[in-house]
């Protein structure tokens, strides 16, 4: 139920009064448009990452149905703003393809060593069957 049913939903302000909740009003600014650079970046990287391998810029723009100009238009735009991408960032790999990796720049170098392959630990079958019988409550076999 909500305000259009009638119900107007409360919480308590940072004094304990009740307040209406309403919804978080939107972004205010201009808002990407597709077919610019800031938009077509917000689609590059997930794009890279959600492919099986690295892609050449030919293979990406074939892939997004954009012309060439329109991806280099955007990988420059992810270049430029390599925080684009969230969590991940674009990456160049010589002479033309591109992949979406993590971004280590938001991590502290002890975090990045302590998760690097030489330092993680091992799964086993019996951390495994922990993991799931104290956070799934499952029964395993």
């Amino acid at each position: 139920m909500g305000e259009e049913d009638g119900e107007v939903l409360h919480g308590q302000d940072g004094a304990g009064a009740r307040r209406p909740l309403r919804p978080a009003p939107p972004p205010s600014g201009p808002r990407p448009t597709p077919g610019r650079p800031d938009h077509d970046a917000l689609t590059v990287v997930p794009a890279l990452a959600h492919a099986d391998g690295p892609l050449t810029a030919d293979g990406l723009a074939a892939a997004l149905s954009w012309t060439r100009h329109r991806l280099d238009a955007a990988l420059d735009q992810s270049r430029a703003h390599p925080d684009t991408g969230g969590a991940l960032v674009l990456r160049h790999l010589p002479p033309e393809a591109y992949t979406a990796t993590p971004r280590l720049d938001v991590l502290a170098p002890h975090q990045v060593d302590a998760n690097s392959p030489a330092h993680a630990s091992r799964l086993t079958a019996g951390s495994i069957d922990w993991f799931l019988r104290r956070h799934l409550r499952l029964a395993c076999v």
